[in-house]
């Protein structure tokens, strides 16, 4: 609210006002003397940043003016839902005796902390083959997709599309292969380590989610921790399936016939390389070995390669972005292993650096999500102000290990 009036209260004229943003009015916009003004602001149609412009008040036949008042306006990131993991991989009649369904579970946390959610399966090739154990919920929430796979024909893909009122949307892609996995009976097979968020192979750190790809590697319906139901004659057994790392077994996120996520524990720390084995049902595969590193970190990605949470969206310079990753090694307070962060205080052990097209960035945070399973970890980063406009590559450093190449973000 603005006071507008003359020295001589005696005098008796008017005044117009313009601005130089089109987000920027003032009402009422010409009248006469003394009145009250109010500046308004509308962010809806602007990017991330921070915006300068100004009312520019006359009085005709008044020797001071026109008269200039700034006005300052911040837009601050807006929140978005964020999905873990992006994706989900099923398998078809990978058990014994025509089993119809197969079951994994995914994460929805918000970066605005508790946020009421919709979640919402739309099917490409094959129509609606995935039903969720829920349609909405609040962050962070736990969902179990269940893919009816055992008279496939061919493979399927679709995907999860998770809303909020004034967030960014997330997704998780889902794809389901046709009939021909192992049945049970066969022991479990790894034929890769990756890390769940890059799918990058290579050395792994404590508390890095991984997805491992083999055959005979879970069951319908495990998701975890600790399983679900849905297994032949009731529920799937506790620790039906495990992925043990020198015989200490890792947190269990979802399981399928040729895809189990996992969270590596944090016990491996130290380590030069672990042993890793999948045991289903009590058999279990042949191992395989791992270097371990400090950092092995991955960014949670769209498919385009913009970070998950922010997609296309321009973001101003100067804006802090926030950024979701996995494998960036332990936290301190120490975390343990299948549990959740109940605030921001777990903080990245190992420095951690950001560039933005090759320019050094502001790391504003780098630790857990609360809210979220430890083996999620956020990292704060302010856009340079010095950026050229479009794409600009973008690398988190963890010590002296980088995040995968081929992440970009569009700045305004």
């Amino acid at each position: 609210m603005l006071d507008l009036k003359l020295s001589d209260a005696t005098q008796k004229m008017t005044f117009s006002v313009a601005s130089t943003a089109p987000w920027l009015s003032a009402s009422p916009g010409s009248a006469s003397l003394p009145v009250q003004i109010t500046a308004a602001v509308d962010g809806s149609n602007l990017a991330v940043g921070t915006y300068n412009a100004n009312l520019i008040f006359t009085v005709p036949g008044v020797t001071n003016t026109p008269i200039t008042v700034p006005v300052a306006l911040v837009v601050t990131p807006g929140a978005s839902l964020v999905a873990s993991p992006v994706s989900l991989t099923f398998g078809g009649g990978f058990v014994a005796g025509g089993t119809t369904t197969d079951a994994q579970t995914f994460q929805v946390a918000s970066t605005a902390g508790a946020t009421p959610f919709t979640a919402v399966f739309a099917g490409g090739t094959c129509g609606n083959f995935v039903t969720l154990s829920a349609s909405s919920g609040t962050t962070p929430s736990t969902i179990t997709a269940t893919a009816s796979t055992a008279n496939q024909t061919s493979n399927c893909s679709g995907t999860i599309t998770l809303s909020g009122a004034g967030v960014s949307a997330a997704q998780v892609s889902v794809t389901s292969a046709a009939n021909g996995g192992p049945g049970l009976g066969q022991a479990p097979v790894i034929n890769a380590v990756t890390n769940a968020a890059s799918y990058a192979t290579g050395s792994i750190a404590p508390g890095e989610m991984l997805s491992l790809f083999g055959t005979g590697l879970g069951l319908p319906s495990v998701g975890g921790p600790g399983g679900g139901g849905g297994f032949p004659g009731g529920g799937v057994p506790a620790n039906a399936v495990q992925v043990l790392f020198d015989g200490t077994p890792g947190t269990i996120l979802n399981s399928s016939a040729t895809q189990v996520n996992v969270i590596a524990p944090f016990a491996i720390a130290g380590k030069s390389q672990t042993t890793i084995q999948v045991n289903l049902l009590g058999q279990s595969s042949p191992s395989v070995r791992q270097t371990v590193a400090t950092a092995a970190p991955g960014l949670f990605t769209t498919a385009s390669g913009r970070p998950a949470g922010i997609g296309n969206t321009p973001i101003a310079k100067g804006s802090t972005i926030s950024l979701y990753m996995t494998g960036a090694g332990l936290l301190n307070p120490t975390a343990t292993d299948g549990k959740t962060a109940g605030d921001a205080t777990y903080k990245i052990v190992a420095p951690v650096t950001a560039t933005i097209a090759g320019q050094s960035a502001i790391v504003t945070y780098a630790g857990a999500v609360p809210g979220a399973l430890f083996g999620l970890y956020q990292v704060n980063v302010v856009v340079p102000d010095k950026l050229a406009s479009g794409s600009a590559d973008l690398v988190i450093k963890v010590g002296d290990v980088s995040s995968q190449n081929g992440v970009s973000i569009v700045v305004q």
